[in-house]
């Protein structure tokens, strides 16, 4: 009888157990960097989409195309941001479509900083070649690094270049 109600009582506080940690889970709290330069999705639904790192420091080669967005955050186009964010998961009532899985809310802006790579975003012209200043009729040399496409484009008077960023 004292084994039968010790079994019982042991099943009991494991299924309490599981129960408050499926709860505990449906909020969570992470720290991202967001950048304020977004890339083109390849989605049908969604044409411009953030880029985030999940890490204490940002680099510039890691970023992360992420789709979804983050309730009353809007990112400042040249800067990047350290986020404390809030990820709740939704239940299908609150769902607008199928994808949309979780909700994220900003809970502080820990940290904004210029994104260094944005100085790269720009087109540049050829004026000067050793103090000589070009002189051309024609179309200037010239060099495009496009971020938010991932792509550098340029040409020099018959030559042309392309490619991913």
């Amino acid at each position: 009888m004292i084994r039968t109600i010790f079994f019982i009582l042991i099943n009991a506080l494991c299924l309490m157990a599981c129960k408050n940690s499926i709860q505990s889970d449906s909020t969570i709290n992470n720290i991202l960097w967001v950048s304020g330069v977004t890339v083109d999705c390849n989605n049908n639904d969604i044409k411009h989409c953030l880029q985030i790192q999940n890490s204490e420091t940002p680099s510039i080669d890691n970023w992360i195309p992420w789709k979804d967005s983050i309730v009353n955050f809007t990112p400042e186009y040249g800067y990047m941001y350290k986020l404390k964010i809030n990820t709740r998961s939704l239940s299908k009532k609150e769902r607008l479509t199928h994808n949309e899985l979780e909700e994220y809310h900003v809970l502080d802006i820990i940290e904004k900083k210029r994104d260094p790579a944005v100085s790269l975003y720009n087109i540049w012209g050829l004026y000067s070649i050793n103090k000589d200043i070009l002189n051309t009729t024609s179309q200037r040399p010239k060099l495009e690094i496009n971020l938010s496409k991932q792509k550098v484009m340029g040409n020099a008077f018959c030559n042309q270049i392309s490619g991913n960023v």
